[in-house]
């Protein structure tokens, strides 16, 4: 039997981490919300080009982050709040859309 002292001896590089799956899930919210501003380019311009716009340079962030960002902490946390916001910043543009139509067909 090992002794303890071999067991907590293995050091973080010893260790294999998982790999984060922050792109995955970040390219299904980005594919998602690019669908959706697309098919919102019927009733208006300016709002879904935005979106577009915004997720795709969210998601380029995260692809920048996943490769330029050296310790796997630092990496998840950038990643993680990168999709936080993508996924806020998608709400909110959605909510300016709704808004925006509710007001047109009630003038």
């Amino acid at each position: 039997m090992a002794a303890p002292s071999d067991r907590q001896s293995s050091t973080a590089e010893d260790r294999v981490l998982p790999r984060p799956r922050w792109l995955l899930f970040g390219a299904f919210l980005a594919a998602a919300g690019i669908v959706l501003f697309v098919v919102a380019l019927r009733i208006q311009t300016i709002t879904p080009v935005v979106g577009i716009i915004v997720t795709a340079v969210l998601y380029a962030a995260m692809l920048l982050t996943r490769l330029l960002a050296r310790n796997p902490r630092t990496q998840n946390l950038v990643l993680a709040w990168l999709m936080g916001v993508m996924a806020a910043g998608l709400f909110a543009l959605f909510l300016i859309i709704l808004i925006i139509e509710v007001n047109r067909l009630s003038a």
